[in-house]
């Protein structure tokens, strides 16, 4: 993101705007059709507060028809929150992002303006707008941007049990916050939802919304959990709703670099090495955060659609494709010969032409052939569309069954003399033919889920740390 810190527009938006007009300092500006949100349920704890947002243009959806409820607010929702929060109390006009700007640069520089340069949050601000917003981080937007008048105290909290920020204590006092449980804990580290984030600002909007709250007396003996026992039971990942916390994030990621590297060693005789260079990996750690999301989502959908249909994961590709004879479209299989130059590609045609068999396609093969994929795949390759490169895939569609192709296919790999195969002559091509509609639907699955990463949280996590404990743990 380009960094723009108190652009001329801005500073110039900030002197010229007049203020609002007598009335309410948030007035409505869209309506909301009922139902319009198709996450938010009637009757749903935070639903009046979503819609009081939407028609403030406070906070709106995170797509069409779409308002995430369960969605954890980033710093760039965080700061556009406040900032429009802001603008509406000062009349400030905050101007729209220039060409090849972040939708978020005016709040940005806004809330800027409003923290000074020289606080620290916004540095953060500026360097890392899609992280995950902590509670601190959100309530100190708002403080710089909700002046005294608009919290009027209608509660008597003198102090919390784990902050005496006095920015914190005036939103408890006001009735906006009233903490992560009775004893009103504020729990500053943690994350929020978009949920709570729209009770929040409504009840900035309209007081009648805030909350009266006395603390309940904490008890005298209340285990105290250490970071890593607080860490294991918080969030990394939500999909489709789904919650997993960092103990099974942490498993799945140690069980990928584990496999990983049994088969670096069954492979090249060494394991894996932190400090080494990868083909087409540029940073190891965030590969294998990666490869352990990539896992849990793909379990996830699966699970999900095996109990919808009442089945098994194990079960599930059969239930999908209960007839695989009537699932053979865009399902091909071809062998092929592979060689370097096309004078040999050539030479194989030719023989081929004088005896055109597929004994003669086989012996030429064992000759000839460069492609090391058909010695463990005798019977040829079966696969579905966009698994071959195009110019192999293209050529086997041209040819009719038990054809074979009379000019060479050049790819990057060489030149290709191919023969294409009826694929139900693959042995076992039934349970082949399910699995491969079986791996289409789950690439579906996973491109269409909805995946909220606690970003903080997980970009903190020492991967070879975790892992070094983890082999420690096993004695090796």
């Amino acid at each position: 993101m380009k960094k723009r810190l108190l652009s001329g527009l801005l500073c110039a938006a900030l002197l010229l705007t007049p203020a609002l007009a007598a009335g309410s300092s948030f007035p409505a500006v869209n309506v909301y059709p009922a139902g319009y949100y198709h996450d938010v349920t009637e009757g749903a704890w935070y639903a009046d507060a979503a819609t009081l947002c939407y028609e403030t243009g406070l906070m709106t959806g995170t797509a069409a028809n779409a308002f995430s409820p369960d969605g954890m607010v980033s710093l760039a929702e965080a700061t556009a929150v406040a900032a429009r929060i802001g603008s509406s109390l000062d009349g400030t006009s905050i101007p729209a992002p220039g060409d090849g700007m972040a939708w978020f640069a005016g709040y940005l520089d806004y809330l800027i303006y409003k923290l000074g340069q020289e606080d620290p949050l916004s540095a953060v601000l500026a360097a890392a707008p899609e992280r995950t917003a902590t509670r601190q981080e959100f309530f100190s937007c708002l403080a710089a941007v909700v002046p005294a008048e608009q919290l009027a105290a209608i509660n008597s909290i003198t102090t919390l049990p784990d902050t005496d920020d006095a920015d914190v204590l005036r939103f408890y006092n006001a009735g906006i916050l009233t903490g992560t449980d009775a004893t009103g804990t504020f729990s500053g580290s943690k994350s929020l939802t978009r949920a709570e984030c729209a009770a929040m600002v409504a009840r900035i909007v309209d007081p009648s919304l805030r909350q009266s709250f006395t603390p309940a007396e904490k008890p005298v003996e209340q285990p105290t959990l250490s970071y890593e026992e607080e860490l294991m039971q918080t969030e990394a990942v939500r999909i489709n709703g789904t919650s997993v916390n960092f103990q099974q994030f942490i498993q799945t990621l140690n069980a990928c670099i584990s496999e990983t590297d049994a088969t670096l060693k069954a492979n090249y005789g060494t394991g894996l090495d932190w400090n080494a260079k990868y083909t087409g990996i540029d940073d190891l750690p965030a590969y294998f955060k990666q490869l352990a999301l990539n896992r849990l989502v793909e379990d996830t959908v699966i699970s999900t659609q095996a109990r919808a249909l009442g089945c098994t994961a194990q079960t599930l590709p059969a239930f999908l494709t209960p007839d695989p004879s009537k699932a053979l479209d865009n399902i091909y299989c071809a062998k092929h010969i592979l060689v370097d130059d096309e004078q040999t590609a050539q030479v194989i045609i030719a023989l081929l032409q004088a005896n055109p068999s597929m004994e003669t396609f086989d012996g030429l093969l064992a000759q000839y052939g460069t492609d090391p994929g058909m010695t463990s795949n005798p019977n040829g390759y079966l696969f579905t569309d966009g698994d071959m490169v195009s110019e192999f895939e293209n050529a086997v569609k041209a040819m009719p069954p038990n054809g074979f192709n009379n000019v060479p296919v050049k790819s990057d790999f060489g030149y290709h003399i191919i023969l294409r195969l009826d694929p139900t002559s693959y042995p076992g091509w039934e349970q082949a033919v399910q699995e491969m509609r079986y791996n289409s639907y789950v690439e579906q699955w996973m491109a269409s889920a909805t995946v909220t990463l606690n970003s903080a949280e997980l970009d903190r996590l020492d991967v070879p740390g975790r892992y070094a404990a983890y082999v420690a743990s096993l004695g090796g």
